[in-house]
Order: structure tokens, then sequence, then C-alpha cells
């Protein structure tokens, strides 16, 4: 079921009640139903072993069977830890998948937030359609489901049937969606430099794409990268021989016995091969996260803000080339507001620029050297006041 997060499924999560509503909702698990089929067949094998034990009592091998209860007992140590360990793997896999999809989204937001304040009006709504494509494309990868019907659909629910066109153009190459819209998005920062928009911004805008980036290639690593096909294959069939030889290894000797021991091993069946199923199911865990809604919630919120927003960037192609003129000129009348003729000599290799020597005061070097910048003799000096004798 899909986690809403609100506090009134908290409060029901957290309630006393639950125990009742979960024995409630056994038989409608999905687990259960998953492992029904082995847990019948170990339930229907223990009612033949524990009737054969008790029609043919004499029969030697049958009545040996419970010799077997030491290696049972010893196996199910080792079962115990298989299953714990495979489990913990796949929960820190889940865990991986949902830090790597939450970052996603994050920088999903992040760029939309930036987009509605930088980029021009007139690119703003093909550019939101990329950016609230990002979220549905890496959850595409993620599930193993990127080229498909499906996935065609979800993304022609947000980008439209002529962008969906153009980018399945784009990626008849690559194959992978999220980089063909992610390179879309970058050419749309190309683009705004006909409006004037300062590289910082744009710089600041695609660093949310390389974060982007990194989070499509981590979920490539988790998908592509399961638990070794042998380990889960050889503790499944741990889990199935321990639990035949358990049913086996059962020491029935009457009727009761026998109606007692079937559901008891029903019960342990289900137990065992339900944890199995467990850490099998958390190997995709694209397909356990909700990550159908976060992209949904991510669209809504990207599209609200972005095509909903009037705002208009500062800096267009007029106003950015008047906007650095006036930063220029206001830089220049504050640098030479203080300045003398001396400081205003140009230096060579530095166009434009004054030099001023740090060590001399410029208002005495002008009164202690002639208009052409020579050295006063002792009666110029004299003259202006600078020699007392």
């Amino acid at each position: 079921p899909i986690w809403s997060s609100t506090q009134e499924e908290w409060d029901r999560y957290q309630s006393p009640g639950r125990y009742w509503e979960m024995l409630r909702s056994t038989t409608s698990s999905g687990t259960a139903r998953r492992v029904s089929g082995p847990v019948l067949l170990l339930t229907l094998f223990s009612v033949a072993v524990g009737y054969a034990k008790l029609t043919f009592p004499v029969t030697a091998w049958l009545a040996q069977l419970h010799t077997l209860q030491p290696i049972v007992t010893v196996a199910g140590g080792a079962v115990t830890l298989l299953l714990a360990f495979r489990t913990n793997a796949a929960f820190a896999r889940f865990n991986q998948a949902a830090d790597t999809f939450a970052r996603a989204v994050s920088a999903t937001r992040n760029l939309s937030r930036k987009m509605v304040v930088w980029c021009p009006v007139a690119e703003r709504a093909r550019q939101s359609k990329l950016v609230c494509a990002l979220p549905w494309a890496i959850k595409h990868r993620g599930q193993g489901i990127e080229g498909t019907a499906a996935a065609r659909g979800e993304l022609e629910n947000v980008l439209g049937d002529d962008l969906m066109e153009a980018l399945l153009e784009l990626d008849a190459e690559t194959k992978n969606i999220p980089a063909v819209v992610m390179t879309e998005i970058t050419r749309g920062l190309d683009v705004m430099n006909e409006s004037g928009v300062d590289k910082i911004y744009q710089l600041l805008m695609d660093n949310d794409l390389t974060s982007l980036h990194a989070c499509v290639a981590q979920v490539d690593r988790i998908a592509a990268t399961p638990t070794p096909v042998s380990y889960a294959r050889h503790i499944t069939r741990g889990v199935l021989i321990w639990l035949a030889l358990f049913v086996a290894s059962l020491n029935v000797t009457t009727l009761a016995a026998l109606c007692i021991a079937t559901p008891a091993i029903a019960f342990l069946s289900w137990l065992c091969l339900g944890i199995d199923d467990i850490g099998m199911q958390l190997e995709q865990p694209f397909t356990v996260l909700a990550v159908a809604q976060f992209c949904l919630e991510c669209e809504q919120d990207v599209t609200r803000e972005m095509t909903a927003s009037n705002w208009t960037p500062r800096m267009d192609a007029v106003l950015g080339k008047a906007r650095k003129v006036e930063v220029e000129k206001t830089a220049s009348a504050f640098t030479n507001a203080q300045r003398t003729g001396f400081d205003d000599v140009v230096r060579p290799g530095i166009p434009g620029r004054a030099f001023v020597e740090p060590t001399l005061n410029s208002s005495l070097m002008q009164s202690t050297q002639n208009p052409d910048g020579a050295k006063r003799t002792a009666d110029e000096r004299r003259a202006v006041g600078l020699d007392a004798s």
C-alpha cells in the first residue's frame, strides 16, 4: 500500500489495535499469497509423512526418521543466519534506493526553484515539462521498464506528444531517457545566453543537473547489482530442504499429534518462506518504494511553480548590456573618486587600469615633483613651501 505520511496514517500504524488488524489481514497479505504454493506443498508433505508413520509403523526407515532431529537443529541455526544476512543486505539496498531517489527529487525541486527565477518566460513552459519528466525517467530506469509502452505513456502525460517524439528521436542511439532529458535542459541553459542571463546562474542550474546525473548512475548501480544469484538460490534451496527434513524428523505417533503438527508446519513454512520472499522483493527496491507517488507530487509542484509564476528575469538581452555598462560606470566612479594625476598614469601591461604606488602618498609625490614628473630642485621646493630653509 502507498504510504500517505499523514498524521492519521501514523496514528493507525502505531495504534494498539494494529495487532488485530494484522492478524485479520493475514489472508490478504501479498507475501502470504506469493508463498502460499510452497507452504501448501510442505503442509501436504507433512500430512503424507505423518500418515505413513501411523499406517506403516513397522517400516524400518520410517521409524528412524526421527534421528534426523540433531541435524535439523544444527542446520536450523545456519538457515536462520542466512535468512538474516540476506534480509539485511536487501534492506540496505532498499535504503540506498530511497536515499538516491530522495536526492533526485531534491535536485529536481532545486532546479525548478532556480528556473522559475532565471529562465526566460518564453522558454519556461518547455523547460518545466523537461524538469517534470526527470523523476519519471529515473523511476523507469530503476524499475527496468525504460522504453516500454507503460513508461512511454507516463512520459507522454508529462511531456506531450510532440516533445516526447523529439526526445525519442534523440534517444534512438543512447537508449538513456534521463540523459537525453538532461541534455535538452542543458541546451536550454545555453539558449539563456541570448537573454543575458548571467553565467553564474547557468552554472548553478547546471550543478543540479550534475547531481541528477550522479543519482542516475546510483540508480543504475542498484538496479544492475542485486545480491549474487548463487547466494540467493542457495538460501532458498536450503530453506526448502530444511523444512522438508524438519517435517520428516517429527515423531508423530498418534492421529492427534498429526492434527496438531500439521498447522504448526504450515505456520513455520509461512514464516520462513515469507522472510525469504521479503528479502527477494527488497532486491528490487524501485518496485517496492512508492516512487510513482513521489514523481506525481514533484510534477505537480514543479508545474505549479514554473507555469503559474509571472516572475521575469532581471537581465534580458537589452537590460543585461545596460546593467553591465552601469556597473562598470559605478565601479569606475567609485575607484577614481580620490585619484590624482599621478594615480591615473596607465601602467604597461594593464590597459585601462591605474597603478597606485603602495609605499608613497600620491599627494606628496605630486608636490615633490615637477609637472613633467622630474624631481624638484632646492629652489623649487622652497618656492612651494616644502623647504623652510
